[in-house]
C-alpha cells in the first residue's frame, strides 16, 4: 500500500510538473500573441491615418480637377465663338475687298488682332486640356494606392482575427 501511495505521490508530481510547464506555455503564448496583435494594431492605425490623407488629397485634387474642367470648358466656348467671329470678319473683309477692289490696313491690323487673340485662347486651351490630363493621371495612382491599402487592411483584419483565435484556443485548452 504504501508502494501504491509513493507511486501515485511520484505521478501526482509529475503531473503537477507538467501542469505547471503547461500554463507557463499559454502564458507564454499569450503574451506573445497580445504583443503581435498590439504590433498589427498600430500598424494597422497607421495605415488608417495614411489611407485618410491620401483619401483628402485624392477629394482636394477631385475639386481641383473639376475647377480645370470647368476652365477648359470655358476655353474651348470661348474658343468656338472666336472662330465664329473670325469666320464673320473674313466674310465680311472678302464682301469688302470684292466691292472695293483695294487691300485696307485697318482691316489687315484688325484681323492679325483677331489671329493673335486666336493662339492665345488655344494656347490656353491646350495647357488647361493638358492640366486635366495631368489631374486624371494623379487620381488614377491615387485610386491604385487607396486599392492596395484596402487590400491590405483586409488581410491586416483577417490575420488579427487568427490571432485572437489561436490564443483563444490556447487559453481554453
Amino acid at each position: 500500500s504504501s508502494g501504491i501511495n509513493a507511486e501515485y505521490g511520484a505521478e501526482r508530481k509529475m503531473m503537477a510538473q507538467r501542469i505547471g510547464a503547461l500554463e507557463a506555455l499559454v502564458a507564454e503564448m499569450k503574451n506573445k500573441y497580445e504583443k503581435e496583435i498590439d504590433h498589427y494594431k498600430t500598424q494597422l492605425c497607421e495605415q488608417v491615418a495614411m489611407f485618410n490623407k491620401v483619401r483628402a488629397k485624392a477629394k482636394q485634387q477631385k475639386v481641383e480637377l473639376k475647377r480645370v474642367q470647368d476652365l477648359l470648358t470655358d476655353q474651348t466656348k470661348l474658343r468656338e465663338d472666336y472662330d465664329h467671329l473670325l469666320c464673320q470678319i473674313d466674310s465680311e473683309r472678302k464682301h469688302w475687298l470684292n466691292e472695293r477692289s483695294f487691300k485696307s490696313v485697318e482691316s489687315k491690323k484688325l484681323i492679325l488682332a483677331i489671329r493673335i487673340e486666336l493662339e492665345e485662347q488655344k494656347k490656353a486651351t491646350d495647357h488647361a486640356k493638358s492640366l486635366v490630363i495631368q489631374k486624371n493621371r494623379e487620381n488614377e495612382e491615387l485610386a491604385a494606392k487607396v486599392g492596395s491599402l484596402e487590400t491590405g487592411y483586409c488581410a491586416k483584419d483577417e490575420t488579427i482575427m487568427d490571432l485572437k483565435r489561436d490564443l483563444i484556443s490556447v487559453t481554453e485548452n
